[in-house]
């Protein structure tokens, strides 16, 4: 029971702490990621590049650093926690996709102010900039998706601790059935 607690107390610490990493995240985001153009024309608002590559731009940013995140957090708790079971893995996954949430939401909250807002305050045809967005949603996973790939890659990589090894056998310690009784 001692070692459920542990585990459950790792994934708790971990998804706390994976969690707050998406603050900077989101505020590196936020000044890396291109701000969309904005115009107003008889009341309607309009994109000053209607292709839209500042979206593409800022869902590209967002998919590097999450993948970054997601690595470099898994690298950290490997390093921390690499014996503490399940629970590092499940708080890796689970602070992944709630730190990618917070930098989505941090980040869109750090930019300019919102676009209806400096829709009124803005003279016709004069541009403005609106804040960066997550427009492909799938973006948000890639995260816990490098978190787990990254834990998964540097635990099957691992040597077993001691405790966990099995002693190794020489090649008279197995008896083996002959050929003959194994087709009965």
């Amino acid at each position: 029971m001692s070692r459920y607690r542990a585990d459950i107390g790792t994934a708790l610490l971990v998804i706390g702490v994976v969690t707050l990493a998406g603050l900077p995240i989101g505020a590196f985001w936020n000044a890396l990621a291109p701000h969309p153009v904005v115009l107003v024309s008889g009341g309607r608002l309009f994109l000053e590049n209607p292709e839209g590559k500042e979206f593409i731009a800022a869902d590209g940013w967002f998919a590097a650093l999450g993948a970054a995140a997601g690595a470099l957090s898994a690298g950290a708790v490997y390093a921390r926690y690499r014996d503490h079971g399940v629970g590092a893995a499940l708080g890796l996954v689970i602070g992944g996709v709630l730190g990618a949430l917070v930098a989505w939401r941090f980040g869109h909250a750090l930019g300019p102010a919102d676009v209806a807002v400096q829709a009124r305050t803005v003279a016709e045809n004069q541009p403005f900039t609106a804040p960066a967005d997550v427009r492909a949603y799938g973006v948000l996973l890639l995260w816990p998706i490098a978190a787990a790939t990254v834990f998964l890659a540097l635990t099957a990589g691992a040597e077993p601790s001691r405790h966990d090894s099995l002693p190794r056998l020489r090649s008279g310690d197995l008896d083996r059935p002959s050929a003959r009784s194994a087709r009965r």
